[in-house]
Parts: C-alpha cells; structure tokens; sequence
C-alpha cells in the first residue's frame, strides 16, 4: 500500500537582525563566514556531545567511545545504546550513534552559551553529512530545542531507510523546518539532537549552521500537518500499523456477518487502543452490550485517524454514537499548536459527518497527561480542548470533559490512574467508564445491545409481563463463545468438574459462574482445602446453564454437606434479564439443589455488588434482586448472606483495588470475601459440638463456631442514623497522615496512620485512642475498610465526641509486617506477631506518639479499642495494663483473647481503675462464644461493662457502628452502668 506524505519548505517572515553580539563571538562561532560550525571532529567551544538512551543516566562521550551503562531490572536486557567519535567510511572526525531494541537512544549537542540564532531562521539551513550504516528496523529524528517549552522533531524515519548503504550524502533543511512563527530562537540550548528508535546505526559528520544556505531536504508542513492524511510512519508502526487497520475492516465485516450492527465506535490514539489490554475487562462489563468497536491505535495523530477514515474503517456501518478522543501525539509528538490539532479534530469530525451522517459524534476533551497541572503538555491540550468544545453543535456534535474525574482534588495525576501520566490503568479505565455512561445514555435513550435486545423479547413470553425467562429458568448448556470463554474451553470445563464429581469426597460444594471459578489456589486451598470443597464455577454461567450442568449424573450424585451458590449476575449483564427474571432463575437453581441434595444447607449468597458507584443502574438492578433473593431464606435448608458490604466504600463506591473493574475480585477481594464467607461456612458444617468444647466451656465459652444466644445478648443502644459512616461533603474534616518509628522488637522502621480531629492545634492537648486492627489487616483497615475517619468526623464536629487523636498502627510485629499469603495467615508465627505487638506498644510507639504529637499523656486520657484480632489484643493489652489505659474496649474479639480470669484476675483493681469496658459482637458471628465468655465472667465479678450485641455477622457493619457508640462515651466523667 503506497504511503502519500508530503513534504515542501516552510516560509518565514524575516526576524529581527542579531544587535549587540561582539565580533569576535561571531570569530569563535564561525559567524564571519555566515556559518557557525557546532562540530567538526569537536563540538563548538564549550559544548558537548551527550548520549541520551532510555534506561539508565545519560553521559557525555568525552573519548573515542562509550556504551550506557544498563540497569540491574533492564525491561529490554538485549538493548544497548552506545556512541564513538572517529573515522567512518573514509571521512575524519564523525560522530557515531549505535543502538540496538531501543525505544529512544539520542545523541545531542548541548550545555554550552546558547544560541542567539534570530538571524538564522529567515534564510538559515542545518546542514550535515549523514551516513546510514543500519536502519532497516529503525528510524531516525533531528530535533533542535529552542527553550524548555521548545522541542522541534523533523521525523526522517523513511527518507532515512532510503539513504541505508549509499554512504554519506549531504543534508541541508531550511530553519523553518524547526523554528515557526512563535518560536524564540534567541537562547536556543540544543541547536542540534539526533533521536533514534528501533535498531539502528548512524554516523554524522560536519554539523553545522549556515547564515543564508540552501536546502536540499524536504520537511512537513506543521501548519497543515495534522489535517493532511498520511499513514503513521514512526519506525516502531511500521509493519504493524497498516496490518492493524485491515484487521478492524476484517472485525467489522465479521460482526455485520453476525448480525452484530455496532451502536458505539470509540476512534482515538493509543489511549483508547488501551480498551484492548488493561481496559479489557472494563470494556466487556460496560461496551460488549452495544458490540462496540475499539478503532484506538497507539502513536496515531489527528491526521493518521484521517487517513484510516478515509480508507474504510468506519464504511458500510451506522453506528449510534461515535466516541472521539485524539490530539495527544499532537501535542506530546511534536508539540503542535493548539489551534492546529483543534484543526485536526475538525478535520475528522467532517469527514465523519459526511461518513456517518446519522452518527451523533461525542468529542472528548484531550485527557490530562504530566503529574503536575502547570505541565506544559498539560496546559497545551488545556488550550486545545477550549477550541474544541465549541465544535458541539447540540446536534450532531456533542462535547465532554470528563478530565476532573482522572486527576486528584489537587489536579495532579495519580499513577494508580495513569501509571505513565498519560496511559491508563484498569482502574483508569473504570473512571472512564462510569463518567462516560451518563452521557452515552443521553445520546442512545433506550437502548440496548443486539444481544439484549433479543434475550428481552425471549425472555416474556407472557405477555410482556417479565416474570420468566429463557436464560434463566430453561436448563441448557452454553451456546455462545466468547472472546473470553469459548464453548470448547466451557464443555472442556464442564467436563472437568463432573470427573472431580466423580471421585466424590465433596463435602462443601460451590456452584456459580467466574466470581466462583476464579477464586485465586493459594486462598482457596488456605480457607477451605481442609473442608472437603470442590469448586463448581464457570464463568459466564447464568441461572439456566447452572440448572443444566447440576443434571450431570455424577455431579447429581455428591453427597455435599453444604452447598455454596452464587449465580445471577450474568442473567442481568448478558441476558438483560430484569431482577424479578433473575430471581425466578435463582429460585429454580435452589429448589433443584434441595431435591438433589436434600441433607445438605445452603449458603445463598447475595450478588455481589457491582457498578462503580451507588446510582449505577447494574448496582441498582443487583440491590433490586438480593431483596427479592433474601425472601428464599427459611432458616433451616437455606440461609442468605451478603458480604456485599465489604466491598463499597464510605462514598457508595466499589474499589478498584478490591474489584478492578468493578465486578469481579482481585486477590485481595478474595481475602475479604474469605474472611466473610468462611466462618459461616464452618457453622453450617457443625452439626456437634467441635473437638476442645469442654475446655471451652471451662472458659465460659461455647464452641468457636456456634452461635448459642443468652437472655442478655442484646442491643445496648440503637443503631446509629442512617449514613454515619458516610463522609459529609463540606463538613469539617480531620486529616489521617503517616508516623513512622523505630521498633526494637521488630529491628525495623514501622509505620502508623494517625488521625487528627477537624480544627486540630497544635497548641491543645488531646486524648489518644489507640485503633487496633484484624488478622487480615494493617494500619489502614480502620479508615479504609470500616471508614472510621467519617465517623469519628462527625461525631466531633457534632459534639458528640471528644477531639481526640487516633493512631491505628500496624498490630503485625515482625520485621515483615506486610498481611501475608493466606496459606501463612494461621501460622504460630504470624500469630506470635500480634502478641510481640505488646511490648513495641508499650516501649516503643506510645512514647512516640507522646513526644511528636500534643497528648494528654496519662492514663485518663488514653484508650484502646480494636476488632477481632485487634479486639483480642486491645483487651489483653489494656486489660494488662490499666496503669496506662483507662478506656478499654473489644469488637468482636477474637480467640487470642485471653479467657476472663486471665484477662482480669483482680476484679477490684479493674473496678476502681477502668473508666470503661466495652465488649461488642454481632449475633451471627461464629465468635461470639468469645466475647460472651469475657462478659459472664465479668457479670460474675460485677466489673461494670458495656456488652452490645447486634445483628450483624464478623463484618464491617458491626464494626463501624461499634465505634461510633465507643468514640461518644471515651474521655468523659461518668462511667458506664453494669450491664
């Protein structure tokens, strides 16, 4: 395919004469003759030559050779750039650059006076004589650099391949092929750089800059560059660019093949090609349902989505909406003026009018690129968004910019968003998409993908009524492949399961779609390999390929004690099920579980919240259908739960850390959802008493795992209002910031977030609570899982609580405190390093607390609190040590926790000294035998205490609520009533 890129020399209006410059500076440059001479087996007096690669330190070549050194954790290990001076092909004095699989490799003239070259630019040339060893996989730049916000690049990658082998040849380009009308080349610091790519080997000889020359070298045009078409010709597309345009004209015909019509195209540069890697699974969850097409690829300027336009890609379909977001290479590449890549956007917009005209075109604004706003890539696509946003028209031309929602409060980009500052993460790639739904749906009112559409009108046979459906109550196996799964990976996994059926042996069984398959070895054979489970999870399943693969003979002869299920979510996002469909499909995959398997109980989770915020309407069809699949739990087969609230955030919104596309779970997810679902699945499996309950007994404890309520296991306050945990905007604020101190017990340096109040002074004294956090957490559990910062917020700035400071440390003493791989969770020795916390507490980090902060430092004004392993430790450690805590308390403690008589053996002494004991757990919480022990004995003694049980299980719920109690009753005069 012929390539048509057009060159042509560039006018510019005479400058101004250099004034004031001494003769014998214009001597020391070669001015005298109308040239200045910058190197010529030297460089010019006081410069250097320097070679640039793109890993490690640059150097300066100050003898005949030099290779860059390579880091230790080299990306590319066979790379190299290097560079010599000498002889090369006959001719004295050359400079030679050599580099080999390098993304950049530069070598330049610069660090001495700059270049006062105003009276160059009208008529001037760089001339030089260019040998092309090697090229074939290269390509090659000339930059001149005019000032820091200066760079001009002349791409010469083709023109360079032609010159490979033929010896040196001369090159003379006119100065506007660099300076353009705005350009100061008053100081200019590189008047001369060579960039290379790829492999490749180059020698340059006589660099020089001539007063009046003539050019023998043809260069772009930058003022009509961007909307002149051309394909992308940097030396790293070559080969794959073209072939990746013909395989969209190929993925588009398959899908018109298909019946596939796409609503939504998405035409942009390597930002949106993005959607294609780490965008993936953000794409499937958000896009798939509109068969949309991604036309990003990666280098591309404005003028490269021209030439693709106008060669086909968006030929023969209709789509509804076209999403356009290109200029970054514009700016980035070559630093073009705003109102030239403005041009360029204009340009593909008409030729998008006259190529889709029933197409509306959603433009968006160029996303931000550099860390910090005051960038000046940044503020360029700030300027070229400006004159874009008036191309929208209302009608056919429409303009957003969803930029705010990428950068932080502060307008500085974070690399958990964009790792390079330009290029994004998964995560980024949910911000995108969720900013982006709301205006899709303005722009396609009512729609719905082919698929959808066709699953709908499947799906009500009565009428229109809704209530059944095809894909979820009718038992069939997957009939449809997907990128992701195709129909002989899920028979070669169906297939599977049913062997594992068939050696039996299953006493927990769990059956669901990819939230269940996924489940990461480590962690699933850390929390249930010692159960007897068997994983019967295929992703992509909706209730109705469940309702088949149970019909297997030998899945349909497990004996399972407990099945797990959780299934339903691709009923809504494949099928276009409405929730009352979906929970028709559940119902049936329950009732045919119990009469297939009529010994066993059946854990019914709910699904698993998703959509990246509350409102998402995914989020909200998932809250419609786990109200209606609650009602299925009667309390004796059959038992709901729902660990959805692990995963949502003080503001309503799910983590990226925890669901990086904001449905399925990452390794960490998986952690959270272990800890929840694995205590309720031991409950169900005991049918006796566990092995050690007699000595439990002697403790005043039931059985771990058994839930066996008393009289008195009751609330002790009602529960908090409605959205206490939430985070108020506008309301004053307190800040959570990092303290890092030395622990002798650990040899280490060990960190702690400390929480300030809103309105903290350091003139004042506050009291300290010390927050202590869980098996599977660290010192970020408390604001981040529990959102302790909101609540302690506002109970402060409500009066309802004392200011206060709160540190939550790092309860893992040992000198790797990070939370380790599940398997290791339960060892002596990560265990033993909850109980070393002790003495660092006591020795270490409440001293330093004391000297860096303004405390309150006595026991009155010093508390304890903590949950499950936290609890257990708060209430030994405080419980131990009433000369240093008065307020003492313990949530949902776990079994480090000390029995009664060992925790307090003088009961008197904690009479007189404690001002409150605080004990907490929620009534489905397998632990709470625990706290239950604690509080007899306490009763026993008559030792005043607080003892609040809720409804809720070993959860964040009981958790948050529990501290909001505790906050308002610390650090005041009166004491707690017995209770």
């Amino acid at each position: 395919m012929s390539q048509d890129i057009r060159f042509f020399a560039v006018p510019v209006k005479k400058s101004l004469l250099l004034a004031g410059l001494s003769a014998w500076a214009f001597c020391a440059q070669g001015a005298s003759k109308g040239e200045i001479l910058l190197y010529s087996g030297k460089p010019l007096q006081s410069w250097q030559a320097t070679v640039a690669g793109f890993e490690g330190p640059e150097q300066v070549l100050r003898g005949d050779a030099l290779t860059l050194p390579k880091p230790a954790d080299s990306q590319v290990p066979g790379g190299s750039v290097g560079a010599r001076a000498g002889q090369v092909a006959g001719k004295r004095g050359a400079l030679t650059l050599q580099w080999k699989s390098a993304w950049y490799a530069g070598l330049r003239l610069d660090g001495g006076t700059p270049l006062d070259l105003r009276d160059y630019t009208a008529r001037g040339t760089l001339e030089f004589d260019l040998n092309v060893v090697e090229l074939a996989e290269g390509g090659i730049y000339f930059t001149m650099r005019c000032g820091p916000e200066c760079d001009r690049k002349l791409p010469y990658v083709l023109p360079g391949r032609a010159l490979q082998g033929k010896g040196w040849q001369h090159l003379s380009f006119s100065l506007a092929c660099f300076a353009r009308a705005e350009d100061d080349f008053s100081k200019v610091q590189v008047p001369f750089a060579l960039d290379g790519n790829g492999t490749g080997e180059v020698a340059l000889a006589n660099i020089k800059l001539v007063r009046n020359g003539k050019a023998n070298a043809d260069c772009p045009d930058y003022r009509t560059q961007a909307v002149t078409p051309e394909p992308l010709s940097h030396a790293w597309a070559l080969g794959q660019w073209v072939p990746r345009h013909e395989r969209k004209l190929e993925e588009i015909r398959k899908l018109k093949e298909a019946g596939k019509e796409p609503q939504v195209v998405f035409i942009g540069d390597s930002i949106t090609e993005g959607w294609e890697k780490a965008g993936m699974p953000v794409w499937k969850r958000y896009y798939d349902k509109y068969n949309a097409v991604g036309l990003g690829f990666s280098g591309d300027h404005t003028e490269n989505v021209l030439w693709r336009l106008q060669h086909g890609e968006v030929d023969g379909i209709a789509p509804k909406v076209a999403v356009l977001m290109i200029g970054t290479n514009n700016t980035g590449d070559r630093q073009d003026e705003p109102k030239a890549t403005a041009a360029g956007v204009k340009a593909i917009l008409d030729e998008l009018g006259r190529r889709l005209p029933d197409t509306k075109v959603l433009v968006l604004a160029v996303f931000p690129r550099e860390e910090q706003p005051t960038g000046y890539l940044r503020r360029l696509n700030a300027r070229v968004n400006e004159i874009i946003a008036g191309y929208a028209d209302g009608r056919r031309v429409f303009f957003a910019d969803i930029n705010s929602a990428l950068m932080n409060a502060d307008g500085t980009l974070s690399r958990d968003v964009m790792p390079d500052l330009l290029h994004l993460s998964e995560q980024g790639y949910g911000i995108w998409a969720r900013s982006l739904e709301p205006e899709l749906r303005k722009l396609m009112p009512g729609s719905v993908s082919a698929n959808a559409a066709a699953g709908a009108a499947a799906n009500v046979p009565d009428g229109g009524q809704g209530h059944t459906s095809a894909c979820a109550t009718t038992a069939a196996p997957r009939a449809v492949d997907y990128p992701w799964m195709s129909m002989t990976r899920w028979n070669q996994m169906h297939d599977d399961q049913a062997a594992r059926a068939a050696r039996g042996g299953v006493d927990v069984m769990f059956v669901g779609d990819s939230l269940t398959e996924m489940w990461p070895k480590a962690l699933w054979d850390a929390n249930f390999g010692g159960l007897k489970a068997a994983n019967f999870g295929i992703g992509g399943d909706r209730t109705g390929n469940v309702l088949w693969r149970l019909q297997n003979p030998a899945i349909a002869a497990l004996k399972p004690k407990v099945v797990v299920l959780m299934i339903g979510v691709n009923n809504i996002n494949l099928c276009g099920d409405k929730p009352e469909q979906v929970f028709g499909g559940i119902q049936a995959v329950v009732a045919a579980l119990r009469k297939q398997y009529p010994d066993a109980r059946i854990l019914l989770n709910a699904v698993l919240p998703e959509g990246a915020i509350a409102d998402a309407p995914e989020r909200q069809s998932v809250v419609a259908l786990n109200k209606l699949v609650k009602t299925l739990d009667d309390g004796k087969a059959v038992f709901f739960h729902d660990y959805g609230a692990r995963f949502i955030g003080a503001d309503g919104a799910l983590s990226a850390e925890l669901q990086p596309d904001f449905l399925h779970l990452s390794e960490a997810g998986y952690r959270i959802f272990a800890d929840g679902i694995r205590p309720d699945i031991e409950k169900l499996l005991a049918s006796a008493p566990a092995a050690g309950a007699a000595a439990a007994a002697g403790n005043g404890r039931a059985p771990i795992g058994t839930v066996a309520l008393a009289p008195d296991d009751v609330r002790a306050f009602p529960a908090p209002p409605a959205g206490f945990a939430d985070a108020q905007a506008g309301a004053p604020q307190g800040r959570v910031e990092e303290f890092g101190y030395d622990s002798p017990v650990t040899g280490t340096r060990r960190k702690a977030s400390v929480y300030l109040p809103p309105g903290f002074d350091k003139a004042r004294r506050y009291p300290v609570l010390y927050l202590l956090h869980g098996i599977g957490g660290t010192q970020d559990e408390w604001r981040g899982y529990v959102r302790a910062q909101a609540i302690l917020d506002k109970l402060i700035a409500g009066g309802k609580a004392v200011p206060m400071i709160v540190v939550m440390p790092n309860g893992r003493a040992l000198p790797d405190d990070r939370v380790p791989p599940a398997e290791r969770t339960f060892t002596p020795e990560h265990v033993e390093g909850f109980a070393k916390f002790e003495g660092e507490l006591l020795a270490s980090l409440i001293p330093a607390i004391d000297s860096r902060y303004p405390t309150l430092a006595e026991r009155r004004q010093r508390a304890i609190a903590g949950l499950s392993m936290g609890g257990g430790q708060a209430l030994n450690f405080g419980l131990g040590h009433l000369d240093t805590f008065a307020w003492v308390a313990g949530f949902s403690s776990a079994p480090n926790t000390r029995p009664g008589a060992e925790l307090l053996p003088d009961p008197e002494q904690a009479r007189s000294r404690l001002e409150l004991l605080y004990l907490s757990c929620g009534n489905k919480d397998g632990l709470i035998s625990i706290s239950q022990g604690v509080h007899r004995y306490l009763k026993q003694q008559g030792v005043p205490h607080v003892w609040n049980v809720d409804e809720y299980g070993h959860d964040r719920d009981s958790w948050a609520e529990n501290l909001y109690h505790y906050a308002q009753r610390i650090f005041r005069e009166q004491r707690a009533p017995l209770k």
